[in-house]
């Protein structure tokens, strides 16, 4: 019974940080197509969107990390998943911190305009 109760948890946690790299993908391929059209329309602030785009999908693949510790078998799968999450949440800073600056440099050539 206890065996049957930890092959359905391990197998929820699997498909459950399965779905969320999905949406993840899904993410950063609906954003790079958007800038991508954005880019060939001439419109402005493709970067702060794309920024944001991949920022979200980081999000959602540092959750699915997070559950990969729960089923990591051993020392080695830990030490993997536990690098991965450290790359995953600098790239998220990162990329939050640029976006950001972005929307400060933004506001601020906005207020010059109007004035």
């Amino acid at each position: 019974m206890i065996h049957a109760i930890e092959t359905f948890l391990h197998d929820l946690i699997h498909l459950s940080a399965l779905a969320l790299e999905t949406v993840g993908v899904f993410i950063i391929l609906g954003t790079a197509i958007r800038t991508g059209i954005a880019v060939t329309k001439h419109k402005g602030h493709v970067g702060l969107m794309l920024g944001k785009g991949i920022a979200l999908a980081l999000t959602y693949l540092l959750a699915s990390e997070v559950l990969h510790t729960l089923i990591a078998k051993d020392v080695t799968s830990l030490l993997l998943v536990a690098i991965t999450m450290v790359l995953r949440a600098a790239m998220t800073l990162l990329i939050h911190w640029e976006t950001q600056a972005e929307e400060k440099h933004i506001k601020e050539e906005e207020s010059h305009k109007a004035e």
